[in-house]
């Protein structure tokens, strides 16, 4: 929910580059993942550069919920391209697009975490953590200076360029917003633990909340402890809007007082006695001591061990929300013991399960806690009540068979192969073709497959159409020209099975096509048509001459 009461721009139309991305660039490993979009490292053609390629779905209809609106998209490209050129902000390189995504490409960014990085070393002091913190506070000043907030300052944004390198950079400016002064922009964006108050209580958004947020990142910095997180979502945003914080021995007993003011400043509920990332930088402690003064950060060691517990907390704390999410998504199959759920492959499993039941909202948790797989398979069925998925069915193939046109889009955002085989050699074209779901199938054919692929028995995705008898299929598949003269392991062509189908409105539509009228079937049975002058009917006549059938129109 958000409201830009002055400053509610609309959508510019901006046009990205339409070349076919698969031609500049080769398309490498997933890197990350969210709700609508997924990064993956790609390499450069020509150069060999390596890059951060964000592939974005876009909402196709202004009434749908799924994908990102293209005024969001557009928000995101125009804030990356005027925030160029600082050396602790991540670079955009281009941005393209297809039918289905915008693809921003930026500069890869692989050195991981911040926080990963502490924790690998043995010790680290205050001068250390202030140099970091005075890297983040110059990105900060620079979008600042640009009327740019961030919005979603945290310790998973916070990156470092190389590996072994001190070198950071910010990342993620997809909830950032450009507020000019005197502007009002409210939004409920950010992470629980690193909002401030007034995005808790839907007040106007200023620079100064992103100040709160350096603020919380410093503290988990040097102590290992988040300062506002309660035990659920509510007492966490009411210790957040009473300020609730406390500076214990347990984490602060070795901390500097300038590294506690520091904070102090920042975590302030008035907006505007909040310190600015300009009073930030020449704090004491950024600044760090004049002249021969003695640096007393030095004496500030921090405990690298409690780092290291916030990430393991970090780590448990997504382990039990995993586990819960997988136990509720299969308690269905679990309950009735219908050989869908593997607890050996929970994650694979419940993937597959959420799938068929369009459970699109449980995909969403799943993803979040872990890596999502769109392309694992149905094992070998060991229960004695097996399922109706033949070995091999992917969750693109699930989706497909029961029209979850959502669920199939979003799993093909996150990397679900289209082209998958299962062990019958269908396709998810095939399966949505074959159960008639149009909206899957319609779905599949704007992704430029080969339409004229078969499977094991030899059918094309028309072959399984013309089986289904839906009429709208069938007028969908014949608009991609496929060919109508393969036939399939019987022999027969589409206007075979059309013949005998119990759609008399099928025949008239392949024909249209001028389908070849003399192939045989294995049963040696061809086709030919006897036309009057509203050209109406067709006849089958065996080899022998003896007609076959006669269909009237």
């Amino acid at each position: 929910m958000s409201d830009d009461v002055n400053n509610s721009a609309t959508s510019s139309n901006v046009h990205f580059d339409d070349t076919p991305f698969e031609d500049v660039f080769d398309i490498e490993t997933e890197l990350g993942s969210g709700q609508f979009a997924v990064v993956r490292r790609v390499r450069d053609k020509k150069t060999g550069e390596r890059y951060a390629a964000k592939f974005i779905k876009k909402r196709r209809y202004a009434t749908s919920r799924r994908g990102v609106t293209r005024q969001n998209i557009e928000r995101e490209v125009r804030v990356l391209q005027k925030i160029r050129g600082h050396s602790n902000v991540v670079e955009l390189h281009a941005v393209y697009e297809t039918a289905s995504d915008v693809i921003i490409v930026l500069e890869l960014v692989s050195g991981g975490e911040l926080f990963d990085h502490v924790c690998a070393k043995e010790c680290l002091d205050e001068v250390e953590a202030a140099a970091f913190i005075k890297q983040i506070l110059l990105a900060v000043r620079h979008l600042h200076s640009l009327h740019i907030v961030h919005l979603d300052i945290k310790p998973e944004n916070v990156m470092l360029k190389q590996r072994g390198e001190s070198h950071i950079k910010i990342i993620d400016f997809g909830l950032s917003r450009e507020i000019e002064p005197g502007a009002t922009v409210k939004d409920m964006v950010g992470t629980p633990e690193f909002v401030a108050p007034e995005v808790v209580n839907y007040e106007p958004l200023s620079p100064a909340t992103d100040m709160w947020a350096v603020g919380v990142v410093t503290y988990i910095l040097l102590s290992g402890g988040s300062p506002f997180l309660g035990d659920n979502r509510d007492e966490t945003f009411s210790n957040i809007t009473r300020v609730r914080y406390h500076f214990s021995d347990r984490y602060f007993k070795n901390t500097s007082k300038h590294a506690k003011d520091f904070i102090s400043r920042l975590f302030v509920r008035d907006v505007d006695q909040r310190a600015t990332v300009e009073e930030c930088l020449q704090h004491p402690w950024i600044r760090g001591p004049e002249g021969n003064a003695v640096d007393i950060r030095k004496a500030s060691c921090i405990t690298i061990s409690h780092i290291q517990s916030f990430k393991t907390r970090q780590r448990w704390k997504r382990c039990v929300e995993l586990v819960m999410v997988l136990l509720k998504a299969s308690k269905t199959s679990r309950k009735i013991g219908d050989g869908r759920f593997d607890p050996e492959d929970l994650v694979a499993s419940c993937t597959l399960i959420c799938a068929e039941e369009g459970n699109l909202r449980a995909l969403h948790k799943l993803s979040a806690l872990h890596k999502l797989l769109p392309n694992a398979v149905r094992k070998s069925h060991t229960s004695e009540i097996s399922c109706s998925e033949p070995n091999g069915t992917t969750a693109m193939h699930c989706a497909a068979k029961y029209g979850h046109a959502e669920v199939f889009n979003y799993l093909h955002m996150k990397g679900g192969n289209i082209c998958a085989r299962d062990d019958n050699g269908d396709t998810p074209l095939h399966v949505a073709c074959r159960f008639a779901q149009h909206t899957v199938a319609g779905y599949v054919a704007n992704e430029k497959v080969d339409v004229d692929s078969i499977n094991k028995k030899g059918e094309t995705a028309l072959h399984c159409a013309v089986e289904s008898a839906d009429t709208r299929v069938v007028r969908l598949l014949l608009s991609l020209r496929p060919r109508l003269d393969l036939p399939n392991a019987n022999g027969d062509t589409v206007l075979h099975l059309a013949a005998d189908s119990i759609n008399p409105r099928i025949v008239p539509l392949l024909v249209c096509l001028s389908p070849p009228l003399h192939l045989r079937n294995i049963v040696s049975h061809f086709v030919f048509s006897v036309w009057d002058e509203v050209g109406c009917q067709l006849e089958s006549e065996s080899v022998s001459g003896h007609t076959h059938i006669e269909r009237n129109l």
